[in-house]
């Protein structure tokens, strides 16, 4: 598996600024069909245009600051290689994982990912003594 730390050989900028195009197009996509959630509401989105962290880059991952409505900047690492290497059919375990803030994802996890950024459960699912529900594990 490929992640951050691992250098990338003939890793390019231009590979990961057209493959952070595609994602957030894939992301757009996702959040309307996340916007008809019966659970969550949509409480910030995507504002402008990603902004590029070159401190952030690592090993052949370049990074953008993906601002939300709310305030918030979501880091997102791309790997600079051809889209279809981590998007495209026949993909493995060996496939470079996208970053979203914390966490390494396939190309499918990290659209779910940054598209769930901005969204709350709804008012009314939310108990106005307890707060939100709070799932629990069983032991």
């Amino acid at each position: 598996m490929i992640k951050p730390g691992d250098e990338i050989e003939g890793a390019t900028e231009q590979l990961a600024a057209a493959a952070l195009t595609t994602l957030l197009a894939d992301v757009r996509a996702r959040e309307q069909d996340m916007d008809v959630t019966v659970v969550k509401h949509r409480v910030a989105e995507i504002e402008g245009d990603p902004e590029r962290d070159a401190g952030a880059d690592a090993g052949g991952w370049f990074a953008w600051r993906v601002r939300m409505s709310d305030g918030r900047d979501i880091l997102v690492l791309i790997p600079g290689v051809e889209l279809k290497r981590m998007r495209g059919p026949g993909l493995s375990a060996e496939a470079p994982r996208v970053g979203i803030g914390t966490g390494l994802w396939w190309w499918a996890d990290a659209v779910g990912s940054l598209a769930a950024e901005g969204t709350a459960l709804r008012p009314d699912l939310v108990s106005p003594k307890a707060g939100p529900m709070k799932p629990t594990l069983p032991k």
